[in-house]
């Protein structure tokens, strides 16, 4: 009998992949192996000794491990931070880039690379004209004061 059933059940999913029939496929192929078990592994106690089951304790002991984990003192000398040379200020990174500056890094892109998250090709900025260098200057610039609100000046 329950080979029969297999044999049955073995067909269904078969025809259900002849036809391309996805959703009926995946459903019967659920049926045959049931619904994903959703068990609580059990952790240890602080001491190691015993196994925690329930699954209260068990968050209530990761909560106690993360808060020991993450809430230390930190034991780092900060005076060390004040000994470290300083490098000269570079004033000219302070300044919004020119036009002539973004199109100069616009024709030193790379051809037929794949766009960045912003789905935007680097062929569209080289080969965009003026006028897209244009908006891609004003668009900067206007990041530019957002960011740095005091004259274009860095705050440190």
């Amino acid at each position: 009998m329950e080979n029969t059933w297999w044999l049955s059940k073995a067909t269904e999913i078969q025809n259900y992949a002849d036809a391309n029939m996805a959703h009926q496929f995946y459903e019967a192929i659920k049926a045959v192996y049931g619904p994903k078990s959703h068990s609580t592994h059990p952790v240890c106690t602080k001491d190691g000794i015993t196994l925690i089951k329930d699954k209260k304790d068990i968050l209530s002991r990761w909560a106690e491990h993360l808060q020991e984990l993450l809430n230390q003192d930190n034991a780092v000398d900060q005076s060390i931070a004040d000994q470290l040379p300083q490098l000269p200020i570079i004033s000219e990174l302070d300044t919004i880039s020119s036009i002539e500056e973004i199109s100069a890094g616009a024709n030193n892109l790379i051809n037929n690379k794949a766009p960045g998250p912003d789905g935007t090709p680097a062929e569209i900025f080289k080969y965009g004209g003026n006028l897209v260098l244009q908006r891609l200057h004003s668009f900067i610039s206007n990041a530019w004061a957002i960011f740095f609100p005091h004259n274009g000046k860095m705050l440190i």
